[in-house]
């Protein structure tokens, strides 16, 4: 910089006037976006395919070979390393049991925090469903009547989403629900036992039931054939055995009546399975206390509604034996009452609605969102609910004191609800305080005119002059800005965003550019133009007898240049007349004392200002002369 200025002077001096445009190293701060972002904004991701089944995101991409790339899908992200153009995620983590399929899902591709692009991917993964009774059934000779298919829950798709298809049938050939009844009604279909109880197999006469399960959707889909689950029941006639006890037992959403010789709580050996013609009456009770039918519910199998919620149940049996004599009806029994009836949640799309500040605690009423229920309705998340951290993980994560974004495991509770476990992705952020603001330099000589510079650079922060438009490393040259001006800073993010060990940037501060912060150093033509303005003149003035005459610089810039003023009497230096009572003070002013030995009456005495360049490096050079002469009378 002082270099180049003393070459403007120079050839200033020697009447050569040449304008060159100079940068000085600085781009005004703030425009120019950083390396990350740059590449970010190169790479490319195409021909994306998603596998539901593996979970497995595959890609083309521009990335150079071993660049990491985030994908991040429903509040959860995972890297992987480009090579030879080809990328490839697993989304175990953002695909996981709590995600529905049969949706369209957003994901979003960053590279270190910053965004290269968002695609969307249809879901549809492998059915997973539970089944109210085992593969091998035994049904009681009399109790067709009473048969339901039996429930079928799918637990990863909405029930709507799915198509499940029943059919009956025996040996070949098929038969419709009144025929199976008929089939299980008939003594000639009631297999025979050897003495141990093993069903022999020529006299054994089975149905079964075969059933479907696959997407409504899925002639639409291309990979359909792994969407489609089968599956078989097998049905065997048993004697019609007297019912001692009756109890109601839940399975995947539904109660079934199961009918006993004894007290299966009690007397475990004695308590064998036992029924034949039953009728069976479902009472509801919102106490436990008092009992009201349920209409229309009279099957072994009861499935629980969500307006069951918080109530009880419980079964009344009566058994028809049919006897050689006729058919005799048995004293009914009653079963105990079933646990209050809960509610369940079977997926959570949740966040964490606060950007949390290291050090800081994780408060569940952040926690927000949706809830899917086992009845398939929707429940946002509210202050009903009650958060909690799973106690298993207590040990080894504080939730106290938060460094990092991480997964929190969470348990959602509510009146008349199952627990339910889940995690929620709590993001963490720096903070910037204000000790650790920079601050500008005062030192004004030294920047230029209209420029300022900071005092120290910490690279742990990020910059923005233009309203937080854009961020940049902290400019270490000096840089445009107005008395006023705002200029913004924030500690840089860390990591992959949406992943564990992420911390985001902080929120912004600012400080307030001052004109004590404003360069005063003139460079290129303004320095010129301020040689060529200045002048000099000589004030005279008398003082206790003494003469005294004052220089007066015009337009003089302190600043960038060092002044010499000396004076001649008469052609000759100064110097050579101190012993006759003239001399040069402090103030560079010219001092003839009232008690002098000059001999004439007139001297001519000239003012002579030499102006230097300013140089720590390799010294000083004049590059103005001013002079100014005056006649000094002799009284």
């Amino acid at each position: 910089m002082k270099n180049l200025l003393k070459s403007i002077l120079f050839l200033t001096a020697i009447s050569i006037f040449t304008l060159t445009s100079c940068a000085n190293g600085s781009s005004g701060g703030g425009n120019d976006n950083s390396e990350e972002i740059n590449l970010a904004r190169s790479i490319t991701i195409s021909d994306i395919s998603f596998d539901s089944f593996n979970y497995t995101l595959e890609a083309n991409t521009t990335a150079p070979d071993g660049t990491s790339i985030a994908a991040a899908a429903n509040n959860h992200a995972t890297t992987a390393v480009a090579s030879k153009g080809k990328i490839s995620w697993n989304m175990a983590e953002s695909f996981h049991n709590g995600i529905l399929g049969g949706n369209d899902y957003e994901v979003y591709f960053s590279y270190e925090g910053a965004s290269i692009s968002n695609t969307t991917v249809s879901y549809w993964p492998e059915i997973k469903y539970e089944i109210n009774c085992p593969e091998l059934v035994y049904l009681y000779n009399g109790s067709g009547q009473t048969y339901q298919y039996p429930e079928i829950i799918i637990n990863n798709y909405n029930q709507s989403d799915i198509k499940i298809e029943k059919s009956l049938r025996t040996t070949g050939a098929l038969l419709d629900l009144e025929q199976f009844k008929e089939f299980v009604d008939n003594k000639d279909n009631i297999i025979e036992t050897d003495e141990n109880g093993k069903v022999i197999e020529s006299t054994a006469k089975s149905a079964y039931l075969n059933f479907n399960i696959y997407p409504v959707k899925i002639n639409e889909l291309e990979d359909a054939g792994r969407l489609w689950e089968t599956g078989q029941i097998t049905y065997l006639v048993k004697q019609e055995v007297e019912v001692k006890y009756v109890q109601a037992e839940y399975s995947a959403g539904s109660y079934e009546a199961k009918t006993y010789t004894a007290n299966p709580n009690e007397n475990s050996t004695e308590a064998l399975e036992a029924g034949g013609k039953i009728a069976y009456q479902w009472q509801m009770s919102d106490t436990g206390n008092s009992w009201q039918d349920v209409s229309g519910a009279t099957s072994r199998f009861y499935k629980i509604q969500e307006a069951d919620t918080g109530k009880y149940l419980r079964v009344i049996m009566t058994q028809t034996m049919q006897a050689a004599s006729g058919e005799k009806t048995l004293t009914p029994l009653t079963s105990k009452s079933s646990d209050k009836i809960l509610n369940g949640i079977k997926a959570a799309n949740l966040y964490y609605d606060l950007v949390t500040v290291t050090g800081g605690e994780f408060l569940p009423s952040w926690v927000k969102g949706t809830l899917t229920t086992i009845f398939d309705s929707t429940i946002d998340l509210d202050g009903n609910f009650k958060t909690s951290i799973n106690p298993k993980y207590a040990s080894n994560k504080s939730f106290k004191d938060l460094q990092v974004s991480q997964n929190v495991d969470i348990t959602i509770t509510r009146a008349n609800f199952q627990s339910f476990d889940t995690s929620v992705y709590v993001p963490v952020t720096s903070k910037l305080k204000d000790d650790e603001l920079p601050s500008l330099s005062t030192d004004t000589k030294k920047i230029t005119d209209g420029y300022v510079s900071f005092n120290t650079i910490n690279a742990d922060l990020e910059f923005s002059n233009d309203n937080k438009k854009t961020w940049t490393e902290m400019p270490i040259e000096e840089f445009a800005a107005n008395a006023g001006d705002l200029l913004y800073f924030r500690k840089k993010a860390f990591g992959t965003p949406n992943t564990e060990g992420y911390i985001k940037e902080s929120s912004p501060l600012s400080i307030t550019v001052k004109s004590e912060n404003l360069g005063k150093l003139v460079a290129g033509s303004g320095a010129i133009s301020s040689l060529n303005m200045m002048d000099l003149k000589l004030v005279k003035s008398t003082k206790g007898g003494a003469t005294i005459l004052t220089p007066v610089i015009t337009h003089k810039q302190p600043y960038y240049f060092d002044y010499k003023i000396d004076y001649e009497i008469d052609g000759l230096e100064l110097s050579m007349w101190q012993t006759k009572g003239a001399y040069k003070n402090s103030d560079d002013c010219f001092v003839l004392e009232k008690d002098n030995s000059f001999a004439k009456d007139n001297y001519q005495i000239n003012c002579v200002v030499k102006v230097y360049t300013k140089s720590d490096e390799d010294g000083t050079e004049c590059v103005l002369i001013l002079s100014r002469q005056i006649s000094l009378k002799i009284e």
